[in-house]
């Protein structure tokens, strides 16, 4: 927020200021941009300027309207002071806002890298699991078709058979 300008800017004087400085101030400022003592081109520029002078110099010369205008500029000051506490407080907010939401989005993107992670176990689990199975069958196959398998067999069959064959 900008700084208010008061009568005091004005005469560019402080607030405290006693009645004597205030009256000096005024014919200084007043005597730098008189009309009649300034260029033709910025006549108009050093009326305008002297009518603050002017207006400034009757309110601080009244007590009754210098108490007046020094309580409108605690007004001003402490509406200011509010305004800026109250963006302070909104920007807190936003902040503590952006840091839920910016920790809560850590936390989702952890819990998405452990779903991926036990995802890629689970199927690296089943990849083994898989290649296990099918290596037992490939070997179960393989000793259904294999030949020393089968004499066996064979061999057991004839041993059968003559061991019949003689008992008749």
């Amino acid at each position: 927020m900008s700084k208010i300008r008061t009568h005091y800017d004005n005469l560019k004087i402080a607030r405290n200021a006693p009645d004597a400085l205030i009256k000096a101030a005024y014919k200084v400022l007043l005597q730098q941009h008189h009309p009649d003592k300034v260029e033709v081109t910025k006549q108009a520029e050093a009326l305008r300027i002297t009518h603050i002078i002017r207006g400034s110099y009757d309110v601080l010369s009244d007590p009754v309207q210098r108490a007046e205008h020094d309580h409108w500029i605690s007004e001003q000051e402490n509406n200011a002071k509010a305004s800026r506490e109250s963006q302070k407080e909104q920007e807190n907010k936003a902040r503590q806002t952006n840091e839920s939401q910016a920790r809560e989005e850590q936390t989702q993107k952890e819990n998405r890298a452990k779903q991926e992670a036990q995802a890629r176990a689970q199927e690296e689990q089943f990849q083994r699991e898989n290649k296990a199975r099918q290596k037992r069958q490939a070997q179960e196959k393989e000793a259904e078709n294999d030949p020393g398998f089968l004499f066996w067999i064979i061999a057991f069959a004839v041993i059968c058979i003559f061991i019949i064959v003689r008992k008749f």
